[in-house]
């Protein structure tokens, strides 16, 4: 403003200013409440240069020895805290291609975490990959994938029935677990369910996700049938108080 009164006064026909503003020589169209006096500065250039006054605007980095020592400390404290900062290059990509950079970087984190945390390992040894899109389960193949439904094992694991005992029915001795119903429990219904999937699909493995990939619906419906065959019986047989046959 105060390069602006001394054009005036002497009338400069040609004038530059040198300002540490970078938002004031770009010329931002959006102008935030604390930038209103860049606004405001922008406004009277043009208006003189209406008048005939040519005002040519150029950035000079502020060389200021209090500013560099609060950035290096401001920097020492960043690494103190273990901070990371990550640095996009962004030029000469669309707003979608952002969007989807930013996609991509949160789907590799979530990915990280999956692969190695300790909480659910039944499910990720079938859904290895994470992602968007969503995946539409019946409650029944949600607890056979999961672990978490009327599985012996589970129900003794969280005393969710009185005196109820973890281990199958069967000869094996070994808890009943979702994976010993799916691939090992010799009894007539689980064994029945395992042969039908085998004879239907041509196998018994279910993945219905690899890593970076999208949601296998073959894979889906294999394990929707599977889940109505053995988990639908477990459950019917638990409301009417009757024992599991496996």
């Amino acid at each position: 403003m105060k390069g602006k009164e001394i054009t005036k006064e002497h009338n400069y026909k040609r004038v530059i200013l040198y300002t540490d503003c970078k938002g004031l020589v770009e010329g931002k169209d959006k102008i935030k409440p604390k930038e209103k006096l860049d606004w405001h500065i922008r406004r009277e250039v043009s208006n003189l240069n209406r008048k005939g006054t040519e005002i040519e605007i150029r950035w000079t980095q502020r060389s200021n020895t209090n500013m560099k020592l609060a950035h290096r400390k401001a920097q020492d404290k960043a690494q103190e805290e273990n901070i990371t900062w990550e640095r996009i290059q962004y030029e000469g990509t669309s707003r979608k291609q952002r969007r989807e950079t930013r996609k991509e970087k949160v789907r590799d984190k979530w990915q990280k975490y999956w692969d190695e945390t300790d909480k659910g390992r039944t499910t990720h040894k079938h859904c290895r990959g994470v992602g968007y899109q969503q995946i539409e389960l019946t409650s029944e193949a949600v607890q056979l994938i999961t672990g978490h439904g009327n599985f012996k094992k589970y129900i003794n694991r969280f005393k969710l029935k009185e005196a109820a005992e973890g281990t199958c029915n069967c000869d094996m001795e070994v808890d009943q677990t979702n994976e010993h119903i799916m691939y090992e429990c010799p009894n007539e219904t689980p064994s029945q369910a395992r042969n039908d999937i085998i004879t239907k699909y041509g196998d018994n493995i279910i993945m219905i996700r690899e890593i970076r990939e999208q949601a296998n619906m073959n894979q889906i419906q294999k394990l929707i049938e599977w889940a109505e065959m053995v988990v639908e019986d477990l459950e019917d047989r638990y409301k009417n108080g009757l024992p599991a046959n496996f």
